[in-house]
């Protein structure tokens, strides 16, 4: 709904010059001139601000009207979505050497090939499982705390910056004692090693 989407537009007959627009929705404050012009079937479209989420069709024009007679006929469908919010993590921390399922629970989550988790500065695909939890497989990663984003569109991700701790994979050298009662809990063991947290 902020806008400031990166939108490529496929058609035809598109011509290059400053009155090249596009336009999302049916309003005239959903037009905006062409950010780029690739060739004749390619532009690119930077999405304006919407008051709410909604479905418009995108229009192209080649000289800046939207009448029903400068204007390409549409069927494509742009959908302006309701923010992303992280509410949880699960688990919060996990190794360095990833390959471990991350649940993220918020929303609301579109079920689309688009729908990324973001470690850091590493993209990955999400799995969608409702509109409120997603689920990710966290990639290999350097030690230290990073945030962990989600994006419907592979493009505009959630800004909480929710923290994920990857840590080093843990090593046990010894416990002490190696034994106990067989019948009776409560034995004190220490564990020795490293890499705990």
């Amino acid at each position: 709904m902020r806008g400031n989407t990166e939108v490529v537009v496929y058609g035809s007959n598109f011509v290059m010059s400053s009155l090249l627009s596009c336009q999302f929705g049916n309003s005239i404050k959903g037009v905006v001139k062409v950010a780029r012009f690739f060739n004749s079937s390619t532009v690119l479209c930077i999405s304006p601000p919407s008051l709410f989420d909604r479905e418009g069709y995108v229009k192209v024009s080649n000289n800046g009207y939207f009448t029903s007679e400068d204007i390409s006929a549409s069927t494509a469908l742009f959908s302006y979505d309701s923010p992303i919010v992280v509410t949880g993590v699960t688990p919060e921390l996990g190794p360095a050497s990833g390959n471990f399922s991350v649940f993220v629970s918020g929303g609301p989550f579109n079920n689309t090939a688009e729908l990324r988790c973001k470690f850091g500065h590493m993209q990955i695909q999400a799995y969608y499982v409702d509109t409120g939890l997603v689920q990710c497989w966290a990639p290999a990663h350097p030690n230290g705390v990073y945030p962990l984003e989600v994006s419907n569109n592979d493009q505009d991700y959630t800004s909480s910056r929710t923290p994920f701790l990857f840590y080093e994979p843990t090593s046990l050298s010894r416990i002490s004692p190696v034994s106990g009662p067989a019948l009776q809990s409560g034995t004190e063991v220490a564990v020795y090693g490293f890499g705990f947290i």
